[in-house]
């Protein structure tokens, strides 16, 4: 058996060789050793342990064994998602953001990382500052940003910049159609494979009356990326390894999906781990092969995931209809939709039609695909056309802004008291909220339901810490948050209930906020740099660690 599989890496070996021959892709050849970093998108430290535990990821226990890599904890830093995580570990910037999406009333534009251009703004907003990401000269797959990557793959601030044209002859794309045709043999059968393991998800999930995110598509969503979107990405960086790439990025999304779809600990969810511990397992065999450079190999997760329930299955109604019960405190209200209609895959197809119309990739395509017209100015970016109302309630996860827009001004708690009296109190009284986070003049005002912690510079002046927010670092990410021009008036957390916590959206698992291992992410280092890590805790650290050793 070791024999077949020594014969079929040097066949892929081949194979990825012979491709960049013949595209004529520069080799970069360099004493300097260099690194590629493996994420595992939202699998907590506890998670982590546990699907190794339970013999998911058995190639991975394998080479921390044999390679003597260890494992820490770190802090993945609010709000606790891939963008907040990614722009501070590539570029070293701390500055916050409100979280997945937000609405900035200065502006009156919303923004959200479902749409691409929220990524490709906020990244040139770092560049501003003179930041600069550790991947230079390297490259990026599947990431939010490209942290200065030569080469950038479905990564979401690089949709709109990079070009879709290329001068491959016909017979170079003949070529790699048939040194692919056992991967496309291997596609069909994964596909076939993922249909059958989701329609029996489905039906047991059905039959025992188990919840599960409602999702029509989902299925094509699971084939994509368990199927199509992984074996892109690790066959990618195995030829970047070819070439000699000194710094790679990669992220593997499949997990957090699934968690979202059924819970983060689902057999189900679980499962999807074993492919992502087959990659890993191919990367590293190549690494350690490589014959142009030396690679450290870093394996990480951005955040954590925890159990969920949705709040509107919950409570039959969303958190923006129980602003607008209130509404007698709040005159001429008009509340807002909770979600934006343009994501990711409309935005891909308009850029698609832009470039055929240019004459970029084949003309016909520009036929095929519908009028969008989604950018209509050259100034205006596709998030511009989402209207300010009276009130506007941004969800995500745990977590939701809401914004009172007769001011362009932040209110603080004095405020929003004179002018809604009681809505606060009405607001925190349901069963479904377990906090809400406010300014009030220079401090800011964590309010439960039966206590409250007041900060200032970092730390509580009054109140006390307990078992939600233990934390004094989450302390202080709560502070700075609050005091965001783009973050609500008011920051309105979601209550737990056994053992799981209340969702402002439809999924069975949740990040972006506190609590059950949101926060709890990981890194798997080489041994020897362990001197290093001893003393890295959060992001940042990690940043200031890349950009100095390599």
């Amino acid at each position: 058996m070791l024999f077949f599989k020594h014969i079929l890496y040097h066949l892929n070996s081949l194979k990825l060789n012979l491709i960049r021959f013949f595209l004529n892709f520069p080799v970069t050849r360099e004493i300097k050793r260099g690194f590629i970093i493996i994420q595992i998108d939202a699998l907590s430290y506890k998670n982590l342990n546990l699907s190794i535990e339970k013999g998911y990821l058995k190639k991975l226990k394998k080479v921390i064994a044999e390679n003597n890599l260890d494992i820490k904890k770190i802090y993945s830093g609010l709000p606790s998602n891939t963008p907040n995580f990614q722009k501070t570990l590539m570029y070293g910037d701390d500055d916050y953001i409100p979280g997945f999406r937000w609405f900035d009333k200065t502006e009156g534009k919303y923004y959200t990382f479902k749409n691409p251009e929220t990524s490709e703004y906020l990244e040139k907003m770092i560049k501003n500052k003179g930041k600069t990401g550790i991947l230079k000269e390297g490259a990026s797959y599947f990431n939010f940003f490209s942290g200065d990557a030569h080469r950038s793959y479905l990564t979401m601030s690089k949709i709109f910049t990079s070009s879709l044209s290329g001068k491959i002859s016909g017979f170079k794309i003949f070529l790699i159609i048939i040194l692919n045709v056992f991967n496309i043999i291997k596609i069909l059968y994964r596909t076939v494979k993922e249909i059958i393991r989701e329609f029996i998800d489905l039906l047991y999930y059905y039959l025992n009356n188990l919840n599960q995110r409602t999702l029509i598509f989902f299925p094509f969503l699971r084939i994509f990326n368990n199927v199509i979107l992984h074996e892109y990405i690790t066959n990618g960086v195995c030829f970047e390894i070819i070439c000699g790439t000194p710094k790679i990025y990669v992220t593997f999304n499949s997990y957090d999906e699934l968690a979202h779809q059924r819970g983060p600990i689902a057999r189900s969810t679980l499962k999807t781990l074993k492919s992502i511990d087959k990659s890993i397992f191919k990367i590293y065999q190549f690494a350690k092969k490589s014959n142009l450079r030396k690679y450290d190999i870093f394996i990480l997760s951005d955040h954590g995931a925890a159990k969920s329930y949705p709040f509107y299955k919950l409570f039959r109604k969303d958190l923006k209809d129980v602003v607008l019960k209130y509404k007698e405190h709040i005159a001429d209200s008009n509340i807002s939709p909770t979600t934006k209609s343009a994501t990711i895959n409309v935005a891909i197809l308009e850029k698609i039609k832009l470039l055929s119309e240019k004459g970029e990739i084949p003309k016909f395509l520009s036929k095929v695909f519908p009028v969008l017209r989604l950018n209509k100015g050259k100034k205006k970016r596709i998030f511009d056309d989402f209207k300010p109302h009276k009130i506007n309630v941004v969800s995500f996860g745990p977590v939701s802004h809401v914004y009172f827009n007769f001011n362009e001004k932040k209110l603080t708690f004095n405020e929003i008291n004179k002018k809604y009296p009681y809505f606060i109190i009405d607001i925190l009284s349901h069963k479904g909220i377990g906090a809400v986070i406010v300014e009030d003049a220079e401090n800011v005002l964590l309010l439960m339901k039966h206590s409250y912690i007041k900060i200032c510079n970092g730390k509580i002046i009054e109140g006390e810490l307990n078992k939600i927010f233990p934390d004094e670092k989450i302390i202080f990410d709560i502070e700075k948050i609050a005091k965001l021009n783009s973050s609500g008036d008011l920051i309105v957390v979601a209550n737990f209930l056994n053992g799981q916590i209340i969702n402002f959206e439809d999924q069975m698992s949740c990040h972006g906020g506190i609590g059950l291992g949101q926060t709890d992410a990981f890194v798997i280092y080489p041994g020897y740099r362990k001197s290093y890590f001893s003393g890295i805790d959060t992001p940042l650290d990690m940043h200031k660690y890349f950009k100095s050793f390599y």
